[in-house]
């Protein structure tokens, strides 16, 4: 597909690795974004804000024809009853964005709105702090099946077993789905006022991966 031309046929990351690239993306985005409001740190030093934030973090209604705004509007009345300081929210549901984007199809409720947009706006309204949600390397139904070479794979290479209850497999960290990561959060942090980026961690199959690309390490 077109939208990953830019994604590397292959790399080559560790654990540590992957999520030392993915904070540098992350860090790259959110210097060259003109929209972000996250205020620049000197070297050395970071906001105290996050250390002691009240965090409030949801996953996305699944009702057919969602309401964006009367859900959003819901959901900031839910946070504000525990004494919330800031909304977390997940980019997307089951590989499909919450968002209009080019890096995956729209979730299928949607209809068109922009639920992370709609996010923002209703955060900062409130004075609140916006953050995005990077869960896991749980991966997601739609990367898993457009790109099945992405999904570990036991000893024997076969693909690991669907989520008990679920309907995705979890991604290897050294094949291209970091890269795809790192351009999620470039393009997320590009178009709105994101104050935070939570990064999950990330899901090994038990005895490690055997993909081709890590055998290939």
């Amino acid at each position: 597909m077109a939208i990953f031309d830019t994604i590397s046929k292959k790399t080559d990351l560790g654990r540590r690795q992957f999520l030392q690239n993915l904070r540098a993306g992350v860090i790259a985005a959110l210097v060259s974004s003109p929209s972000s409001s996250v205020a620049q740190p000197e070297a050395g030093q970071a906001p105290d804000w996050y250390k002691i934030c009240r965090p409030h973090l949801e996953w996305i209604n699944w009702q057919p024809n969602l309401d964006v705004n009367r859900y959003v509007a819901q959901l900031m009345s839910r946070a504000e009853e525990m004494n919330s300081d800031t909304i977390f929210y997940p980019f997307e549901s089951g590989g499909y964005l919450l968002y209009p984007g080019k890096m995956a199809p729209p979730y299928e409720h949607m209809g068109g709105q922009d639920l992370l947009g709609s996010l923002d706006r209703q955060a900062h309204k409130r004075g609140m702090k916006f953050g995005v949600c990077f869960l896991g390397l749980s991966a997601n139904t739609y990367i898993s099946s457009q790109y099945p070479e992405w999904v570990q794979r036991d000893g024997h290479a076969r693909l690991i077993e669907k989520w008990p209850g679920y309907q995705f497999r979890s991604l290897c960290p050294n094949s291209p789905y970091s890269d795809y990561l790192c351009e999620v959060a470039r393009e997320v942090l590009n178009r709105y006022e994101v104050d935070a980026i939570y990064l999950e961690g990330i899901y090994m199959v038990p005895g490690f991966c055997h993909c081709s690309y890590c055998n290939s390490l």
